[in-house]
């Protein structure tokens, strides 16, 4: 049985700074749900490390270093094989929380069994969108709204995404524990968790690319911002 609630995961790679920040807004905007939070040091300097160890003992993170470079996939999947909350909430370092964020993405995830993976809408320190929903194909996928200055314009909720921004990414623990162990997805690729561990970014893509196949369905949450 899943416990109640979402795990957190942020993974840092010498970001020690951004890292900070994202504790801080964590901090200030506590989900009102249960939460665990896992920390991800990949190769971590001491300031990193330093600033892990302090969410350690201020926030009660769970404090994961790795001392070579594993990959954003890796460090992801050992992260959430730690974890068994009924959701999955995955973050870039350089995200910034807003209120409620958390929760109202999870509660949206939750309100439909056929919903996998859900993205909120994301803007940078300019307001300018980060995310907006991906659309299109497989093989030619179309970032919405890039670089676009945010008046509102992308504050839809759709469920026809063939995938949504990896730096803000969350996942139901059971569609999560269902593709990590496909057999032929084990056979392929021997992972602890459903990213595909891959040498360019694409983890966040592959899950979501196999999340629809299997016939859930991937959300653009335009009702709740982040930053990124």
């Amino acid at each position: 049985m899943y416990e109640p609630g979402v795990d957190i995961i942020v993974v840092s790679w010498r970001t020690s700074v951004d890292l900070q920040r994202f504790l801080k807004s964590f901090d200030y905007f506590k989900p009102s749900i249960p939460w665990s939070l896992y920390v991800v040091n990949v190769e971590g300097l001491a300031d990193d490390i330093v600033v892990g160890e302090e969410a350690a003992d201020n926030l009660g993170a769970h404090h994961l270093i790795s001392s070579t470079n594993v990959g954003y996939g890796k460090a992801v999947n050992e992260a959430a094989s730690c974890g068994n909350r009924q959701n999955i909430a995955i973050f870039n370092a350089d995200v910034i929380l807003t209120e409620n964020s958390v929760e109202e993405c999870v509660e949206f995830l939750n309100s439909d069994d056929n919903f996998a993976i859900l993205g909120p809408r994301q803007v940078d320190e300019n307001n300018l969108i980060t995310h907006a929903g991906i659309f299109g194909s497989n093989s030619e996928p179309k970032i919405r709204g890039w670089k676009e200055y945010d008046s509102g314009q992308y504050c839809d909720v759709r469920d026809d995404c063939v995938s949504v921004s990896g730096s803000a990414y969350f996942v139901k623990r059971h569609i999560w524990d269902e593709m990590t162990n496909d057999v032929v997805y084990q056979k392929v690729s021997g992972a602890k968790g459903a990213f595909l561990p891959t040498p360019h970014y694409y983890e966040e893509t592959f899950c979501s690319y196999h999340a629809r196949k299997r016939g859930y369905k991937i959300v653009y949450f335009g009702n709740t911002l982040i930053y990124h």
